[in-house]
């Protein structure tokens, strides 16, 4: 709730409320490693709410390669939807564009490689 509250009004202090709700959600043991997953995702579209860019790169290729491992499609596309919202002001960055070419098989134009 905090994450779609901190879209929508960021400046009333919620990317950090949802930065927080996330954290206290980490810290405690997962079950397995689908919710694991489900939280780095999270954690991921918190740190791009704060402008994280470091912890936010690590989240999401973190949140990706778990996602590949474990099959599942609709992680993979959570977190494919979490990098597309990516900020233009990071997009030239070395480490987006690694996410882009070796996570997310996309080329510079943001087309699909093959």
């Amino acid at each position: 709730m905090c994450l779609e509250l901190a879209e929508h009004y960021p400046d009333r202090g919620y990317p950090q409320k949802a930065w927080d709700a996330v954290e206290r959600s980490a810290s405690t043991q997962s079950i397995s490693v689908r919710s694991t997953n489900e939280t780095l995702i999270y954690q991921a579209e918190a740190a791009r709410l704060l402008g994280d860019f470091r912890t936010y790169v690590d989240y999401v290729r973190e949140g990706a390669q778990i996602a590949l491992m474990l099959g599942s499609q609709k992680r993979y596309n959570d977190v494919f939807e979490v990098y597309q919202k990516t900020p233009e002001k990071w997009r030239g960055e070395q480490q987006i564009e690694l996410l882009a070419k070796d996570i997310f098989r996309q080329l510079p134009t943001g087309k699909v490689s093959e």
